[in-house]
């Protein structure tokens, strides 16, 4: 088994805490997203995992099936503009729902940082500072970049581990009393390996090519869980891109 795990931007407004804007829906835009398509094809994916969750399956089949029958105009998200413009080109049936819901309303992202900003105020700065500089390089070069460009930056594993380091540090927050941020993070990483056993269990042969879409903030742990496995090669997502 074959998997490339390929961290992305979210194309279009998401939940997570830090966001960026990019009209991909642009005609340059468009032209720049072809040409990603168009790469990661050769990668010839036996299969494709992205974000929704397992619920969505039932969902995410209609709506592929209806851009296959009518190559219908598609939203900006990423997985209509990456995920199925690939699996439609490579002839693919379906793509793979395999995320899980990991925050409840008394544990979401929200509530950690609020947290962090009023009672641990070091770290907040620290986790804080990190992330907000990370975003701010990527949308400096999603203005000026190409979007193969940035995808490229953003799967350097030197960016992988430091768009990683803000999770470690919240394992911090509240360590002498509620322990809230290593709650989370225990979520967060329960999460992943969740998306990781999902992806396993979809596995129908040692020949199977894995593309998995995923917002940045995964692709450390899942190209670990993965490359960690047994017979589970990686692909460098620059081989292709």
């Amino acid at each position: 088994m074959e998997a490339m795990v390929l961290g992305v931007y979210h194309f279009s407004s998401s939940s997570d805490q830090y966001t960026t804007e990019d009209d991909v829906l642009t005609t340059a835009r468009q032209h720049e997203i072809a040409e990603v398509v168009n790469l990661l094809t050769c990668f010839r994916p036996t299969k494709i995992a992205v974000e929704h969750l397992q619920t969505d399956q039932a969902w995410l089949d209609h709506e592929f099936a209806e851009y296959v029958k009518d190559d219908r105009a598609l939203p900006s998200n990423e997985v209509y503009q990456l995920g199925f413009r690939i699996a439609r080109q490579l002839g693919h049936q379906k793509l793979y729902a395999v995320d899980i819901h990991n925050e409840e309303s008394d544990l979401d992202i929200g509530r950690v940082f609020e947290y962090a900003e009023r009672d641990c105020p070091i770290l907040f700065q620290q986790i804080n500072s990190v992330a907000q500089e990370f975003v701010v390089e990527l949308q400096s070069r999603i203005r000026s970049e190409s979007v193969r460009q940035v995808l490229q930056w953003m799967n350097d594993p030197a960016m992988l581990r430091i768009s990683h380091q803000p999770y470690l540090t919240m394992t911090q927050l509240g360590a002498e009393t509620s322990r809230i941020g290593l709650r989370w993070v225990s979520r967060w990483y329960e999460r992943n390996l969740v998306i990781y056993s999902n992806i396993l269990n979809f596995t129908t042969s040692d020949d199977d090519r894995w593309l998995v879409i995923y917002g940045q903030g995964h692709a450390r742990l899942l190209g670990q869980f993965l490359s960690d496995s047994r017979g589970v090669k990686i692909v460098p997502v620059s081989e292709y891109l």
